[in-house]
């Protein structure tokens, strides 16, 4: 695929709602399939206009554990050891706003299913009554399986529908300038060409920052 290619390149990072029709001509491909990438790219979130709200749930939640909400956050390749991730799986408690994320090396079910083992496993979250999720198919099958094990209703957003997963987003637009603004300042160090995998290590420690 042409578009992460171009997109990281150093003609690219592209910042802001600019970047769609940059991308889009560079890439030869319409603009709504530079949107849909560059929506998934933390590197892209962290430069967009702050929202003038956050989206409220349409139900109202006030004990915590009842309802969650989780998404994907795609990030810069980070390798550690033998494994290159590349995603987090994001979750929020809607009542209590508690946080929790996980590095991911790929987006298949079976991996997403483990690494929500891992976050309620070592709590404090609980397996909800109801999960809202976005209507990817990394939220299907193992996932579907794990959620009903643990009698947890799936309620699946609308495409390109942002407040039926408003709070997470906000989560995901928050630990990613968290993450890249630290990663930044290490790079810079680093010869050219070099990358850092800061966010991976990073990432429990800004998660339990974010929750204090």
């Amino acid at each position: 695929m042409e578009l992460p290619r171009i997109y990281y390149s150093p003609r690219g990072y592209w910042k802001g709602l600019t970047a769609v029709k940059k991308l889009a001509s560079a890439a030869k491909v319409p603009e709504d399939v530079a949107k849909d990438w560059l929506k998934k790219q933390a590197t892209w979130q962290i430069y967009l206009p702050a929202p003038r709200h956050i989206p409220r749930p349409k139900f109202d939640v006030g004990v915590p554990n009842e309802v969650h909400e989780a998404d994907l956050l795609f990030l810069p390749h980070g390798r550690v050891g033998r494994r290159t991730y590349k995603y987090a799986i994001t979750i929020v408690d809607v009542a209590s706003r508690y946080k929790e994320a996980e590095p991911l090396a790929s987006k298949e079910a079976t991996e997403v299913a483990a690494a929500l083992s891992r976050i309620y496993k070592r709590g404090p979250l609980k397996w909800p009554k109801l999960m809202q999720v976005d209507p990817g198919r990394e939220f299907m099958g193992a996932v579907n399986q794990l959620l009903a094990k643990h009698k947890t209703e799936v309620r699946r957003g609308r495409v390109d529908v942002h407040r039926d997963q408003g709070i997470v987003e906000r989560w995901n637009r928050t630990l990613a300038e968290r993450l890249f603004g630290h990663q930044y300042a290490q790079e810079m160090r680093l010869p050219v060409g070099e990358g850092s995998t800061e966010w991976v290590k990073r990432l429990p420690a800004v998660v339990r920052a974010l929750n204090g």
